[in-house]
């Protein structure tokens, strides 16, 4: 026989990996609550001699925050998003304690001053400014973190370069950045 583990009383998969080594296997649903869980191991009698030896081993129970999904944004020329919101948690920490941040997959469309968070508690929420004129695609990773383990969700932004449904607001970031430049003409000597 071999040797056998169980993870708070229940059997576990277990592989000896070398004479020094095991891989022991829990199943997410089994886990349990965040806390300390008890896992034992144990082994058979050698050769026929009697009494197996078993170990037990106080293991810290913690789980990554959670984060909400965040719907994509598709956005015309030179408009800005409108603000997605989004819920953050996290079983062992407050969520005012949890540290959140942002990042984009293409900084020319989407740069990372232009990533806007906000909220509170677990009440967060998230707009991007495109670069002006810039059209693409970028993905928005959002991360959020308990100090140990860190959790991401993203979402797409999608910049269109033609003005269908884009409505008002491309037509307004056009006319202002040609008056910005029939500014700079006359500015000129």
């Amino acid at each position: 026989t071999m040797t056998t583990a169980t993870w708070n009383g229940t059997p576990v998969a277990i592989v000896v990996l070398s004479s020094t080594r095991l891989q022991i296997t829990v199943p997410s649903a089994i886990i349990g609550p965040p806390g300390q869980g008890t896992l034992v191991l144990t082994n058979p009698p050698f050769l026929g001699e009697g009494g197996g030896v078993s170990a037990t081993f106080p293991v810290p129970v913690e789980f990554a925050p959670t984060v909400s999904a965040i719907a994509d944004v598709d956005l015309g020329l030179n408009q800005p998003s409108p603000e997605r919101t989004f819920v953050i948690g996290d079983a062992e920490t407050n969520p005012a304690l949890l540290t959140v941040s942002a990042s984009s997959s293409d900084p020319r469309l989407v740069p990372l001053a232009a990533i806007r968070l906000g909220g509170s508690g677990s009440q967060r929420s998230i707009a991007v400014t495109p670069a002006l004129f810039a059209h693409g695609q970028s993905v928005i990773t959002v991360a959020v973190s308990d100090g140990l383990r860190v959790t991401r969700r993203s979402f797409t932004v999608r910049v269109h370069e033609d003005d269908a449904g884009c409505g008002l607001g491309s037509a307004i970031g056009i006319l202002s950045a040609i008056l910005v430049l029939v500014r700079l003409r006359k500015a000129q000597p």
